[in-house]
């Protein structure tokens, strides 16, 4: 992949959705707990493959490789990636449970 879209695809794009990311926390009337928790698990991920991109020759280092046996084996990955994913699980589930507001009627 040339190097100009690399930057591109795995700094500038993170850094976009991470920015969006915030102004809609920052705006949100209400947050749950376990969705607060996922954005900020989220952010610690995101802001950790960055610095690991951007100190390390654009490479992100994954050195957790986890299975059962040698048939049963997950990706290799790192703590920033694992991060991600827990804080992407927690705003789902956080989601699942908000209520959305209904519209109060004229009487």
């Amino acid at each position: 992949m040339p190097r100009s879209v690399r930057v591109i695809f795995f700094i500038a794009f993170p850094l976009i959705v991470f920015a969006c990311m915030l102004v809609c926390v920052m705006r949100s009337q209400r947050i749950s707990g376990p969705m607060l928790m996922g954005f900020s698990s989220l952010r610690g991920g995101v802001i950790g493959n960055l610095i690991d991109r951007m100190m390390f020759d654009r490479r992100v280092s994954d050195f957790i490789n986890v299975g059962i046996g040698r048939c049963f084996r997950t990706g290799i990955f790192n703590f920033a990636d694992l991060s991600v994913m827990i804080g992407c699980l927690l705003i789902l589930v956080g989601s699942l449970g908000v209520q959305r507001p209904t519209p109060a009627t004229n009487r």
